[in-house]
C-alpha cells in the first residue's frame, strides 16, 4: 500500500487535496485513510479525482453515476478502508476533503496492483 500523510497549513480545504503520483500506471481498488497522529484533526467525508496524464482528470462516481463521496474517519487513528465502486486505473490520485473535524489533516494509502501492457481506450 502506497501511502501519503499531510497538514495543511490553513483549516480552509481550498485546494487542500492530497496528491499522489505512482512511477507507472496503478489499477487502484480502494484507499484507506487515518487522521493526524496525536491530534484530534481528521477528514470525515472525501472525493477523489485520478488521471493517467496529469492533465486529464475524472472524478471516482458510485453506481448512478454520480460524484461518490466516501466517509472518511472518526479520531486520528482509526483505519477506514473504502473500495471504489470499480476499480480505477490511474498514475495520479487527488483525495479532495469535503468535510473535516477541526483540521484538513489526514494520512492515506491507496490499494492495488500494477497494470501491464498499453491502456486501451476507455479505460480512464
Amino acid at each position: 500500500m502506497a501511502s501519503v500523510a499531510s497538514v495543511p497549513t490553513t483549516p480552509v480545504a481550498v485546494d487542500q487535496d492530497k496528491k499522489a503520483e505512482f512511477p507507472n500506471v496503478k489499477e487502484i481498488s480502494a484507499v484507506a485513510t487515518k487522521g493526524r497522529n496525536g491530534y484530534p484533526q481528521w477528514v470525515t467525508a472525501y472525493s477523489i479525482r485520478y488521471s493517467i496524464d496529469g492533465a486529464t482528470w475524472a472524478m471516482v462516481k458510485n453506481n448512478n453515476g454520480q460524484d461518490k463521496v466516501f466517509s472518511g474517519n472518526n479520531d486520528e487513528d482509526t483505519l477506514v478502508e473504502n473500495f471504489l465502486p470499480t476499480p480505477i486505473k490511474a498514475m495520479f490520485i487527488r483525495i479532495q476533503p469535503t468535510k473535516w473535524y477541526t483540521w484538513v489533516s489526514m494520512r492515506f494509502g491507496v490499494s492495488g496492483c500494477d497494470t501491464s501492457g498499453p491502456l486501451q481506450a476507455g479505460d480512464a
